[in-house]
Formats: structure tokens, C-alpha cells, sequence
């Protein structure tokens, strides 16, 4: 067993530095795996989308370890409900603004794998989505 004093030359300082360093590498090793991170992203429906109206994104990731897939609009997290089933992770997503949105998702440590869609101005009848 190593023990260190606070009169030694490295110190407790030192000590904990160090020992943060090894614990830092560790996770930057240990993170991501061979292969990890999205493949392909889908949509539920075909485009345009329309504004307030639901839709599902799909991410088909490499690995099927891998813990999960981070999903964005326009660099924002989308915050709807998600679920997975295999390699293939789903999450519902209401467009809140017309226009040129590009969707991206990725695995945490992997590359995003983005699309660009248009959002049309639309209403929401709770069943279907007119769109303008």
C-alpha cells in the first residue's frame, strides 16, 4: 500500500491531480465503442411536415449496445417521448417552426447523422395535419 504525506515532494495536491488525470483517461477510453453511433435516421411520413402536427424520427444505430441516441432539431434537443426496439430508437417530434429544419442524431462520442426537412405551416386537428 502507497501512502503519501503532505511533507513529501508530490503532496496531497499532487496526489489528487494524478489521480483525477488516470480517472479522466479512463473515461475518454472507455467511451464510445468499435462501430458505435447512428446509421441512418427515417421519418414516420414523407415531407413536407407541418408545423404543430406529430411525427416519428427514427435512429438505426450500428451497435446494438449502444446506450442511446441523442436527437435534435436545428441543434436543440427534441424532448418528445422515446422508445427502442433492437437497434432502432424512436422519438415523437411536433415542428414548432416553418421552414428548413435539419433533424440529427447521434450517439454520445459518435458523429451525427443529420437531414434537412421543410416544415410547412399546418393545424393540428388531434387526428390529422392540414397542411397550408
Amino acid at each position: 500500500m502507497l501512502r503519501f504525506h503532505s511533507s513529501s515532494r508530490v503532496g496531497r495536491a499532487g496526489v489528487a491531480g494524478v489521480a483525477a488525470a488516470i480517472s479522466l483517461a479512463a473515461v475518454v477510453v472507455g467511451s464510445g465503442s468499435a462501430g458505435a453511433g447512428v446509421s441512418a435516421i427515417s421519418f414516420d411520413q414523407p415531407g413536407p411536415y407541418g408545423q404543430s402536427c406529430l411525427y416519428k424520427i427514427s435512429a438505426t444505430l450500428n451497435n446494438s449496445s449502444d446506450p442511446g441516441v441523442v436527437f435534435k432539431d436545428g441543434g436543440m434537443p427534441i424532448a418528445g417521448a422515446m422508445s427502442r426496439s433492437g437497434n432502432t430508437v424512436t422519438v415523437q417530434w411536433t415542428p414548432v417552426m416553418p421552414g428548413e429544419r435539419t433533424i440529427s442524431a447521434e450517439v454520445v462520442g459518435s458523429s451525427p447523422v443529420s437531414r434537412t426537412v421543410k416544415v410547412v405551416p399546418a393545424l393540428f386537428t388531434g387526428t390529422s395535419c392540414i397542411k397550408h
